[in-house]
Protein backbone atom coordinates (compact mmCIF):
# COMPACT_ATOMS: atom_id res chain seq x y z
CA UNK A 1 0.00 0.00 0.00
CA UNK A 2 3.03 2.63 0.83
CA UNK A 3 4.52 1.38 -2.59
CA UNK A 4 1.21 2.58 -4.61
CA UNK A 5 1.01 5.72 -2.92
CA UNK A 6 4.39 6.70 -2.98
CA UNK A 7 4.47 5.88 -6.84
CA UNK A 8 1.13 7.65 -7.06
CA UNK A 9 2.99 10.63 -5.34
CA UNK A 10 5.65 9.91 -7.95
CA UNK A 11 4.07 9.93 -11.03
CA UNK A 12 1.86 12.98 -10.24
CA UNK A 13 4.61 15.63 -9.91
CA UNK A 14 7.63 14.67 -11.60
CA UNK A 15 8.71 12.99 -14.85
CA UNK A 16 11.21 10.24 -14.13
CA UNK A 17 13.90 12.35 -16.71
CA UNK A 18 13.12 15.46 -13.81
CA UNK A 19 14.22 13.72 -10.60
CA UNK A 20 17.77 14.53 -10.09
CA UNK A 21 19.72 15.93 -7.24
CA UNK A 22 18.85 19.11 -7.75
CA UNK A 23 14.72 19.12 -7.16
CA UNK A 24 14.48 15.70 -4.54
CA UNK A 25 14.39 18.47 -1.82
CA UNK A 26 11.16 20.04 -3.38
CA UNK A 27 9.67 16.42 -4.45
CA UNK A 28 10.47 15.58 -0.76
CA UNK A 29 8.18 18.22 0.44
CA UNK A 30 5.52 17.72 -2.03
CA UNK A 31 5.34 13.83 -0.83
CA UNK A 32 5.18 15.12 2.91
CA UNK A 33 2.08 17.76 2.10
CA UNK A 34 -0.01 14.89 0.80
CA UNK A 35 1.22 11.68 3.03
CA UNK A 36 -1.91 12.63 5.48
CA UNK A 37 -4.55 12.50 2.51
CA UNK A 38 -2.84 9.58 1.65
CA UNK A 39 -2.90 7.88 5.18
CA UNK A 40 -6.57 8.69 5.82
CA UNK A 41 -7.27 6.68 2.70
CA UNK A 42 -5.30 3.37 4.36
CA UNK A 43 -7.07 4.12 7.46
CA UNK A 44 -10.36 4.23 5.90
CA UNK A 45 -9.85 1.21 3.69
CA UNK A 46 -8.42 -0.76 6.58
CA UNK A 47 -11.68 -0.30 8.72
CA UNK A 48 -14.23 -1.41 5.42
CA UNK A 49 -11.71 -4.15 5.36
CA UNK A 50 -12.58 -5.30 8.96
CA UNK A 51 -16.46 -4.40 7.96
CA UNK A 52 -16.83 -6.82 5.22
CA UNK A 53 -14.60 -9.69 6.63
CA UNK A 54 -17.27 -10.14 9.43
CA UNK A 55 -19.74 -10.38 6.48
CA UNK A 56 -18.70 -13.76 5.19
CA UNK A 57 -19.37 -14.89 1.77
CA UNK A 58 -23.20 -14.71 2.51
CA UNK A 59 -23.19 -11.08 2.12
CA UNK A 60 -23.55 -11.30 -1.97
CA UNK A 61 -27.02 -13.34 -1.09
CA UNK A 62 -28.16 -11.35 1.92
CA UNK A 63 -27.66 -7.80 1.51
CA UNK A 64 -27.04 -5.77 4.93
CA UNK A 65 -30.22 -3.83 4.54
CA UNK A 66 -31.87 -7.10 4.06
CA UNK A 67 -30.65 -8.33 6.91
CA UNK A 68 -30.87 -5.10 8.93
CA UNK A 69 -34.59 -5.57 8.29
CA UNK A 70 -34.86 -8.63 8.97
CA UNK A 71 -33.08 -8.32 12.13
CA UNK A 72 -35.62 -5.50 13.16
CA UNK A 73 -38.54 -7.70 12.21
CA UNK A 74 -37.12 -10.33 15.00
CA UNK A 75 -36.71 -7.24 17.74
CA UNK A 76 -33.10 -7.58 17.90
CA UNK A 77 -32.34 -4.91 15.52
CA UNK A 78 -33.55 -1.17 17.47
CA UNK A 79 -36.39 0.08 15.01
CA UNK A 80 -35.35 3.55 15.60
CA UNK A 81 -32.22 3.07 14.01
CA UNK A 82 -31.96 3.29 10.17
CA UNK A 83 -31.11 0.71 7.97
CA UNK A 84 -28.42 1.98 6.06
CA UNK A 85 -26.83 -1.02 4.77
CA UNK A 86 -23.39 -0.67 6.93
CA UNK A 87 -22.15 -3.68 8.32
CA UNK A 88 -21.02 -2.14 11.87
CA UNK A 89 -21.47 -2.42 15.68
CA UNK A 90 -24.76 -1.98 15.93
CA UNK A 91 -25.32 -4.65 13.20
CA UNK A 92 -22.85 -6.91 14.50
CA UNK A 93 -24.17 -6.92 17.89
CA UNK A 94 -27.49 -7.36 17.09
CA UNK A 95 -26.85 -10.37 14.47
CA UNK A 96 -25.02 -12.08 17.62
CA UNK A 97 -27.99 -11.85 19.93
CA UNK A 98 -30.13 -13.33 17.12
CA UNK A 99 -27.14 -16.37 16.84
CA UNK A 100 -27.55 -16.46 20.85
CA UNK A 101 -30.99 -17.14 20.64
CA UNK A 102 -31.05 -19.20 17.61
CA UNK A 103 -28.47 -22.06 19.79
CA UNK A 104 -25.83 -20.71 16.63
CA UNK A 105 -22.54 -20.23 17.28
CA UNK A 106 -22.79 -16.04 18.83
CA UNK A 107 -19.78 -14.69 16.83
CA UNK A 108 -21.60 -11.46 15.01
CA UNK A 109 -20.74 -13.19 11.33
CA UNK A 110 -23.18 -13.89 8.75
CA UNK A 111 -22.32 -17.63 7.93
CA UNK A 112 -24.22 -19.81 6.08
CA UNK A 113 -26.01 -21.54 9.09
CA UNK A 114 -27.31 -18.02 10.04
CA UNK A 115 -28.44 -16.68 7.08
CA UNK A 116 -30.10 -19.84 6.43
CA UNK A 117 -31.81 -19.49 10.21
CA UNK A 118 -32.64 -15.79 9.10
CA UNK A 119 -34.66 -16.88 6.02
CA UNK A 120 -36.32 -20.29 7.78
CA UNK A 121 -40.22 -19.55 9.01
CA UNK A 122 -38.03 -20.75 12.73
CA UNK A 123 -35.82 -18.19 13.17
CA UNK A 124 -36.61 -17.07 17.09
CA UNK A 125 -37.66 -13.35 18.11
CA UNK A 126 -36.16 -11.36 20.64
CA UNK A 127 -37.02 -12.42 24.38
CA UNK A 128 -35.80 -10.58 27.41
CA UNK A 129 -35.03 -13.78 29.05
CA UNK A 130 -32.78 -14.71 26.50
CA UNK A 131 -29.11 -12.12 26.09
CA UNK A 132 -25.99 -12.13 25.48
CA UNK A 133 -25.44 -9.91 28.60
CA UNK A 134 -25.96 -12.21 31.37
CA UNK A 135 -24.79 -16.35 31.19
CA UNK A 136 -24.64 -18.32 33.76
CA UNK A 137 -25.08 -22.17 35.38
CA UNK A 138 -28.00 -23.35 33.30
CA UNK A 139 -27.51 -20.72 30.15
CA UNK A 140 -28.38 -22.99 27.22
CA UNK A 141 -27.47 -21.04 23.79
CA UNK A 142 -24.92 -19.82 20.95
CA UNK A 143 -23.49 -17.31 23.26
CA UNK A 144 -22.32 -20.08 25.71
CA UNK A 145 -20.80 -22.09 23.09
CA UNK A 146 -19.19 -18.79 21.56
CA UNK A 147 -17.61 -18.71 25.52
CA UNK A 148 -16.63 -22.26 25.81
CA UNK A 149 -14.56 -21.82 21.95
CA UNK A 150 -13.24 -18.45 23.78
CA UNK A 151 -11.89 -20.18 27.08
CA UNK A 152 -10.92 -23.72 25.32
CA UNK A 153 -8.76 -21.46 23.11
CA UNK A 154 -7.02 -19.34 26.48
CA UNK A 155 -6.71 -22.96 27.85
CA UNK A 156 -9.25 -22.78 30.63
CA UNK A 157 -12.08 -25.43 29.21
CA UNK A 158 -11.19 -28.50 27.96
CA UNK A 159 -14.92 -29.84 27.75
CA UNK A 160 -17.59 -30.64 24.97
CA UNK A 161 -18.47 -27.77 23.00
CA UNK A 162 -22.33 -28.43 23.52
CA UNK A 163 -23.65 -24.56 24.47
CA UNK A 164 -24.57 -25.61 27.50
CA UNK A 165 -23.53 -23.51 31.19
CA UNK A 166 -22.65 -26.49 33.25
CA UNK A 167 -20.73 -26.91 35.58
CA UNK A 168 -17.17 -27.86 33.42
CA UNK A 169 -18.13 -24.43 32.24
CA UNK A 170 -18.68 -22.71 35.25
CA UNK A 171 -15.46 -23.74 36.64
CA UNK A 172 -13.62 -22.77 33.98
CA UNK A 173 -15.54 -19.28 34.16
CA UNK A 174 -14.18 -18.92 37.93
CA UNK A 175 -10.72 -19.63 37.11
CA UNK A 176 -10.52 -17.36 34.25
CA UNK A 177 -11.69 -14.41 36.68
CA UNK A 178 -9.79 -15.85 39.44
CA UNK A 179 -6.29 -15.34 36.97
CA UNK A 180 -7.90 -11.83 35.77
CA UNK A 181 -8.17 -10.50 39.02
CA UNK A 182 -12.08 -10.13 38.43
CA UNK A 183 -14.44 -11.56 41.36
CA UNK A 184 -14.62 -15.46 40.69
CA UNK A 185 -18.82 -15.98 41.07
CA UNK A 186 -18.70 -17.97 37.91
CA UNK A 187 -21.05 -15.55 36.10
CA UNK A 188 -20.44 -13.86 32.57
CA UNK A 189 -21.37 -10.48 32.70
CA UNK A 190 -20.11 -7.25 30.73
CA UNK A 191 -16.92 -6.97 32.80
CA UNK A 192 -15.80 -10.22 32.65
CA UNK A 193 -16.76 -10.64 28.49
CA UNK A 194 -15.01 -7.73 28.16
CA UNK A 195 -11.47 -9.19 29.87
CA UNK A 196 -12.30 -12.36 27.97
CA UNK A 197 -12.81 -10.80 24.17
CA UNK A 198 -9.25 -8.57 24.83
CA UNK A 199 -7.75 -11.91 25.82
CA UNK A 200 -8.72 -13.69 22.98
CA UNK A 201 -7.59 -10.87 20.60
CA UNK A 202 -4.21 -11.08 21.88
CA UNK A 203 -3.90 -14.94 21.03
Amino acid sequence: MDHIAYSHLYLAYEQPSQVREGNWHQLTSKIIFCLPSVLTVVSVLGNVTTSLAALSDRSRDFPVVELQNRLKELGYFPKNVKSTGFFGTITQEALAEFQCANNLLSNGILDSETSAKLESGEAQPASPQISIKLLRLGSSNGCVKQLQLQLAALGYYRGNINGRFEYSTQVAVQQFQQDSSLEADGIVGVVTRKVLNDKVKDI
